[in-house]
């Protein structure tokens, strides 16, 4: 059971349009080549990367931003344009900062899945007993034991 999302994502960097469009159902949308571009590397992208064109790797680089890539290119108006992969960060402060998240969601998957057992456990508890008094002492015992 692997529930992780494989997303392919598509960056650019460059002028756009932004606006709302609609009356009934009014939607801000963003336009111009800038955006269709970076459609073009999303869907020509690779599930579970970021692929972004020179553009933003130039601006990446100018700002001293610390990101490891890897060289590829997109078919894009009848030619071959450079772009890259984004292959990990060596920032220390961003890497610390993943690490600090990744334990953070494996804390909260774990609590969830102690919650999730512990709500079997009291069903199973109160449909087994007729005295909601006693059932609710069992789930008060099983609450406690599971938070200490």
């Amino acid at each position: 059971d692997d529930h992780s999302v494989q997303m392919r994502v598509g960056v650019h960097t460059g002028d756009i349009i932004a606006g709302v469009i609609g009356k009934k159902g009014p939607r801000f949308q963003l336009f111009g080549s800038t955006v269709e571009y970076a459609n073009i590397m999303e869907s020509s992208g690779i599930p579970g990367r970021v692929q972004i064109s020179d553009a933003t790797y130039r601006w990446l680089n100018d700002g001293e931003h610390h990101y490891d890539f890897e060289e590829c290119s997109v078919e894009v108006c009848g030619g071959r344009q450079k772009t890259w992969l984004v292959n990990k960060s060596k920032n220390q402060k961003a890497r610390k900062e993943r690490v600090r998240l990744a334990a953070q969601r494996h804390e909260e998957h774990a609590l969830v899945t102690n919650i999730s057992k512990m709500g079997q456990f009291a069903t199973a508890s109160i449909d087994r007993s007729n005295d909601s008094l006693k059932a609710f002492k069992k789930l008060e015992e099983a609450t406690t034991k599971m938070l200490t």
